[in-house]
C-alpha cells in the first residue's frame, strides 16, 4: 500500500491544497493518505477564551479531509496525528477522487447529520466552519490577508461552481454556525511573470482597482440571504485586496514557490453591492502585483466598460479569466521585521520618543538612552500614582495624562534624576495629552479638551475647555489641535492658534471608534478600534478596527484618501489604538491592543497594505509605540517594553510649529445676569466639586484651588468667608459634627466642626482607605452614622466602616465594591430604609447593607441600568428616587425594578438630589444641564425651572430651601 504527503502552506486554519503529489496520482480511493502540516500553517492561533494555542502538535490531534467535485463537497474524512513536534504526520483513509481539490480543515469537522459537519474554530476571530455535503463548498475565513484556494496547475475543472462566502448565519464570528451558498463570484487570476526566477518566493498577491469597491476584507461578513442577482449586505467593501501565502514568521508570509512562471489564484470579488463594482458603465483599471522574497512584478489590467446598471456578468459559470503579464517594477520591500526582543519586564503602557531618550509609562516612568536604538539603556525613574495612559515630553518636562488619577507633571532635567513636580485636577478621565509652547492639552472621556496653562510647569492653570464627542487622544500641530473620537468615531479639529478665540472647525467621520492621530508634513494618520461606525455599516462586534490616512493640506478641512482594515477582534479592557508613520510616510506602525502590532505599507497611500503582524496572545494589550531608526519600541501591557528590528523604520520627530498664543486667557465662564442662580468663584483659580451645609455656611471643596467656608449675603448672593486649605479638595461631607473631605492622593482629612464655623483638623485616613490602588480619594460621603465611604474613580467605592466614641472614633477599611469605572457620583448621598445605600451602575442598580459594622453585604444586579452620567438619591418613606430614559423612577428599599412616575422629559437625567421635602434638582454633567424638579405629587412630577451652564455640574445639595450647585470653573450657584 502506498503512502504519500500533502503538504499544508497557507495560513488559516482552513487551508487549501491543489492535487495529491505526482506519485501518488494512480493510487485508489482507499488509499492510506499521511499528510505533513506545517505549525505556521495550521496551529498557530487562539481560542475562544484568548489563551494561545500549543506551538506544537501532539500525537490524537485530529483535522479533517474534505474533497471537492464539481465545486460540492464530495467526501469528509478524519485524520489523526501520529507524531507530535512543529511538524506532524497524519494518516487516515481518504475515500475522495485523487483528482478532486482536497481541504484540510483545523479543528476537525465533527458530523452531525449525515449531510452536515461543523467546526468550532480555536483561532479566535477565524471564525466556525460548515460544510454542507452536495450542496456547496466552505472556506469560512476572519482574516484581513484572505487565503484562498489555490491550485498549481491551473486546472479550474475542480473549481467552477465554488462560491466560498457566507449563504446564512446565526449569531456572530464567534458563535453560531455557517452554511454556504452558491453568491459569490471568483476572478481567476493567472499571472505570468517571465522575470520570475526559481529562487524566488511568492509572498503576496495584490489586486487593486480604481473607482470600484469589489472585494471585501472579510470572508464572513457577507449576509447574502437574497436571491441571486439582487444587492447584497456586506461589511464595508475596499478596492483593494491582498492575499498572502505560506506559513506566517513575526507575522510576515513566509511565500511559496512556483513551478515555471506562472501563479495561478482564485480570488472572491462581490458582484452585486450597493458599492460601485468590478465592472460599470466607465472602464475601470485593475492592478496586479505580485511581490516575491526580491521583487515586485506588476501589471495594469483594463476592464471595459458595460452598459445598464453596470453589475458584473460573469463568464465561464463562476469564473472570470484575469490573463497578465507582469513586468518587474521594483525591488522587494525586504522584512518589515527583522527580530523581536524585550527589553523591559515590568508594565509598560504608553510611550514617548524624544531626542535620544526613551520615555516609557507604566508601573513607573522609566527613561531610557537610545543612542543606540537596539540597546536601550535605562538611566532613571520615578513613581506614579495611578496607570500612565499617555505621555508627552517638551523641554524638561514630562506630563502624563493618568486616566482616573487626573494628570501630572515631572521635572526631567536631570534624566538619571526624574520627579513629580504635581498633579492637576483636570476635568474627568484624563485620557489623551499633547503641549506646544505654554499649552497642555488634555482630551477626557464625557467633557472633550481641556485647554492648560504651564507657562509655569509647577503651576498648571485651566485656560477653557470645549466638549467633544468623547476625546481619546489628540495631537497639535502649527495652530490646529486634532482630537481623536472614542464613540462618535470622528476627527474633531480645533483652531488653537490662539486661546482667547479657540474654535471648532469641523468634524470628519471615520469608519470605527476613534483614538490616535497622527499628523505629519500634510498628512494626518488616524486610528480606529471596536466596531465600524458611520459610513462603513456595523456587522458584529470587532468590524472597525484599521487604519485611515488623511489630507491636511488644507489643516482644518482633512479630506480622505484611504484605509486599510485590520483582523476582525472584539475585547474591552485596554481600549486604545496608536499609528506612527516613519519620516517619509511610506510606512505606517500601528498598535490595535489585543489585535497586535501591525505594519503597514504606504508607499501606495492610496492602497495602504498590511505587510506584517505580530502579537505574543490576545490576553495582553499592546498599548503604545515609539518609532526611531530601524526600531519599533512597543508598550505591552503586563508583559513590558518589545523592540522591533524593523529595517524601514526611520524616526519622525515632531514638528509642532507655531506654539499658541494668548496661554494666560482665561475662560471666566460667567453666570449670565439671567440666570436662576448667584455664583461665586475661589479667588484661585479652582475647579468647584462639592458644597456641604454647616448652619449659616457652605463649606466648599475647589480642587486645585483648596477648601473655602463660603457664606451669603443679605442680597442672597455669596461671599467668602476664609479659606481654610489651599490643597487639593475634592469632594466635602458633613456627618454631624464631622467633616470629611477628599483630598486625592492625601487620603480622606477628617475636621471637627463648631460655631462659626471652626473646622478642627483631627487626622487623616490613608491606609484605612483599603489597599495601596484604593487609596486614592476623589468623592467621599457619609450616608450613614456607620460608614464613611470613599472613592479613587478607578476601583469603585470603599466602605469604611465608623466605631468608637464621640471624642475618639475609629474607622476600619470593610472592602469595597466596583462595578466598572466611576466616571460620576453614582451613590446616593444618604441611605434609604434599613441602611441601605443604592448603587445606580452601568451594570446594574446595586443596594449596599451598611446596617453592621462588621461587614456589610451587595445585592445583586437589578435590571436598572444607568449611564455615565445617571446617579441615585435617597426619597421619600426609604425609597430610592432616580431618572432614568427621560422619565423618574421610584424604587422600594432593596427593590429589583422601578416605578415610573409622569410623563417624558429629557431633563429628568443626570445625578439627582432630594431636598428632604418636595423638590429634586438633577445635575447632569454631561450635557450641562440642571433642572428643579417639584415631586409634591410623585404621579406628576413638573420642572420649577431648568437651565444650561456654563460650567460641569455635580450633585447639588440644599440650603435653607435654597437649590446650591457646585459647579466647576463657573464656581458655586446658589438658588435665587
Amino acid at each position: 500500500m502506498k503512502r504519500f504527503c500533502l503538504i499544508a502552506l497557507l495560513a488559516l486554519p482552513v487551508f487549501g491544497c491543489s492535487k495529491l503529489e505526482e506519485h501518488a496520482q494512480h493510487a485508489q480511493s482507499g488509499t492510506k493518505l499521511c499528510i505533513s502540516a506545517s505549525i505556521d500553517a495550521v496551529k498557530s492561533g487562539y481560542n475562544q477564551d484568548g489563551k494561545v494555542l500549543r506551538y506544537t502538535w501532539e500525537v490524537g490531534d485530529s483535522i479533517s479531509v474534505v474533497s471537492l467535485s464539481g465545486g460540492n463537497v464530495a467526501t469528509v474524512d478524519l485524520f489523526k496525528a501520529t507524531s507530535g513536534g512543529s511538524t506532524a504526520v497524519f494518516v487516515g483513509e481518504y475515500t475522495g477522487s485523487l483528482n478532486n481539490t482536497v481541504l484540510c480543515i483545523y479543528p476537525a469537522l465533527s458530523e452531525n447529520n449525515g449531510s452536515e459537519w461543523y467546526s468550532k474554530s480555536r483561532c479566535g476571530q477565524t471564525g466556525f466552519y460548515n460544510i454542507t455535503t452536495g450542496k456547496s463548498t466552505v472556506i469560512f475565513a476572519q482574516k484581513r490577508l484572505l487565503d484562498f484556494i489555490q491550485t498549481a496547475d491551473g486546472d479550474a475543472s475542480h473549481i467552477l461552481g465554488t462560491d466560498l462566502m457566507m449563504g446564512q448565519a446565526t449569531l456572530g464570528p464567534t458563535g453560531g454556525r455557517v452554511i454556504m451558498t452558491k453568491r459569490t463570484s471568483v476572478i481567476k487570476v493567472e499571472a505570468t511573470i517571465p522575470e520570475l526566477t526559481p529562487s524566488e518566493k511568492i509572498k503576496t498577491l495584490d489586486l487593486s482597482i480604481t473607482n470600484a469597491y469589489p472585494f471585501t476584507n472579510y470572508g464572513a461578513t457577507l449576509a447574502l440571504n437574497a436571491a441571486a442577482g439582487t444587492n447584497w449586505t456586506t461589511s464595508f467593501p475596499v478596492s483593494s485586496l491582498t492575499l498572502g501565502f505560506g506559513g506566517t514568521q513575526n507575522g510576515m508570509f513566509s511565500g511559496i514557490s512556483v513551478s515555471g512562471n506562472k501563479l495561478t489564484a482564485y480570488v472572491p470579488v462581490i458582484p452585486n453591492t450597493s458599492y460601485a463594482a468590478l465592472q460599470g458603465s466607465s472602464a475601470r483599471t485593475l492592478n496586479v502585483k505580485v511581490n516575491t522574497d526580491k521583487n515586485v512584478y506588476s501589471k495594469d489590467i483594463t476592464i471595459p466598460a458595460t452598459s445598464g446598471s453596470g453589475t458584473y456578468t460573469l463568464s465561464g459559470g463562476y469564473i472570470h479569466n484575469v490573463n497578465a503579464t507582469l513586468a518587474k517594477t521594483g525591488t522587494a520591500l525586504g522584512n518589515p521585521i527583522e527580530e523581536v526582543s524585550q527589553f523591559q519586564t515590568e508594565s509598560a503602557n504608553a510611550m514617548y520618543l524624544d531626542g535620544n531618550y526613551l520615555y516609557v509609562g507604566g508601573g513607573q516612568i522609566r527613561i531610557y538612552d537610545i543612542t543606540n536604538p537596539g540597546s536601550p539603556t535605562l538611566v532613571g525613574t520615578a513613581p506614579v500614582l495611578g496607570g500612565v495612559r499617555q505621555l508627552v515630553v517638551q523641554g524638561d518636562w514630562l506630563y502624563t495624562s493618568n486616566r482616573e488619577t487626573g494628570a501630572y507633571v515631572y521635572n526631567i532635567s536631570d534624566r538619571a534624576n526624574p520627579y513629580m513636580v504635581c498633579r492637576y485636577d483636570c476635568l474627568e478621565l484624563a485620557t489623551g495629552i499633547d503641549v506646544c509652547g505654554n499649552v497642555l492639552f488634555i482630551s477626557h472621556r464625557d467633557n472633550g479638551v481641556e485647554f492648560v496653562d504651564v507657562t509655569d510647569p509647577t503651576k498648571p492653570t485651566h485656560i477653557t475647555q470645549f466638549k467633544t464627542n468623547e476625546s481619546q487622544s489628540i495631537f497639535y500641530k502649527d495652530g490646529v489641535l486634532y482630537s481623536g473620537e472614542w464613540s462618535g468615531g470622528q476627527v474633531t479639529v480645533f483652531d488653537a492658534s490662539d486661546m482667547s478665540n479657540v474654535t471648532k472647525a469641523t468634524a470628519v467621520n471615520l469608519q470605527g471608534f476613534g483614538d490616535g492621530v497622527w499628523a505629519q508634513g500634510n498628512r494626518l494618520y488616524a486610528s480606529t478600534g471596536h466596531n465600524h461606525r458611520n459610513s462603513a455599516p456595523y456587522q458584529y462586534s470587532g468590524d472597525g478596527h484599521g487604519m485611515e490616512i488623511w489630507d491636511i493640506s488644507n489643516k482644518l478641512a482633512p479630506k480622505f484618501i484611504s484605509r486599510v482594515e485590520f483582523d476582525t477582534f472584539y475585547k474591552t479592557g485596554s481600549d486604545w489604538w496608536f499609528a506612527r508613520p516613519n519620516a517619509d510616510g511610506t510606512m505606517v506602525y500601528c498598535t490595535d491592543v489585543y489585535n497586535g502590532f501591525y505594519v503597514v505599507d504606504a508607499h501606495d497611500e492610496a492602497h495602504p497594505k498590511i505587510v506584517a503582524r505580530w502579537r505574543i496572545d490576545s490576553d495582553h494589550a499592546i498599548n503604545s509605540l515609539a518609532v526611531g531608526d530601524g526600531y519599533v519600541y512597543l508598550a505591552y501591557g503586563s508583559y513590558g517594553g518589545y523592540m522591533i528590528k524593523a529595517p524601514q523604520a526611520t524616526r519622525a520627530d515632531r514638528v509642532k510649529g507655531t506654539a499658541p498664543a494668548n496661554a494666560s486667557y482665561r475662560n471666566a465662564y460667567e453666570t449670565p445676569a439671567a440666570s436662576n442662580f448667584y455664583s461665586w468663584q475661589p479667588t484661585k483659580r479652582g475647579s468647584v466639586h462639592s458644597a456641604a451645609v454647616y448652619g449659616d455656611a457652605l463649606i466648599v471643596a475647589c480642587g486645585d484651588a483648596g477648601l473655602y467656608v463660603v457664606k451669603q449675603n443679605t442680597d442672597g448672593s455669596l461671599y467668602q468667608d476664609s479659606c481654610v486649605s489651599d490643597q487639593y479638595a475634592g469632594d466635602v461631607t458633613i456627618r454631624g459634627d464631622q467633616l470629611y473631605v477628599a483630598r486625592g492622593e492625601v487620603g480622606v482629612d477628617i475636621y471637627t466642626v463648631t460655631s462659626g464655623p471652626t473646622l478642627t483638623k483631627k487626622k487623616t485616613l490613608k491606609s484605612e482607605l483599603g489597599d495601596d490602588t484604593m487609596q486614592f480619594s476623589f468623592w467621599v460621603n457619609a450616608p450613614n452614622d456607620k460608614y464613611l465611604v470613599s472613592a479613587p474613580r478607578s476601583k469603585g467605592y470603599s466602605m469604611i466602616a465608623i466605631g468608637g466614641w464621640s471624642s475618639f472614633k475609629t474607622y476600619t477599611y470593610r472592602g469595597q465594591k466596583s462595578s466598572s469605572v466611576n466616571y460620576n457620583k453614582f451613590i446616593a448621598d444618604q441611605v434609604c430604609g434599613n441602611d441601605l445605600l443604592p448603587y445606580m451602575s452601568r451594570t446594574g442598580l446595586l443596594w449596599i447593607d451598611l446596617s453592621n459594622t462588621s461587614s456589610f453585604s451587595v445585592s445583586s444586579p437589578t435590571s436598572i441600568k444607568g449611564g455615565t452620567s445617571t446617579g441615585v438619591t435617597h426619597f421619600r418613606d426609604g425609597s430610592a428616587l432616580y431618572g432614568l430614559d427621560s422619565r423618574i423612577y421610584t424604587v422600594a428599599a432593596g427593590g429589583t425594578s422601578g416605578t415610573a412616575h409622569g410623563s417624558t422629559n429629557s431633563l429628568y437625567s443626570g445625578v439627582p438630589r432630594w431636598d428632604g421635602e418636595n423638590k429634586v434638582m438633577f445635575c447632569n454633567t454631561n450635557s450641562k444641564k440642571l433642572a428643579l424638579v417639584d415631586v409634591t405629587n410623585i404621579n406628576s412630577p413638573s420642572v420649577i425651572f431648568s437651565e444650561t451652564t456654563n460650567g460641569r455640574p455635580e450633585a447639588a445639595n440644599f440650603w435653607n430651601g435654597k437649590a446650591v450647585v457646585p459647579c466647576g470653573f463657573q464656581g458655586l450657584l446658589i438658588q435665587k
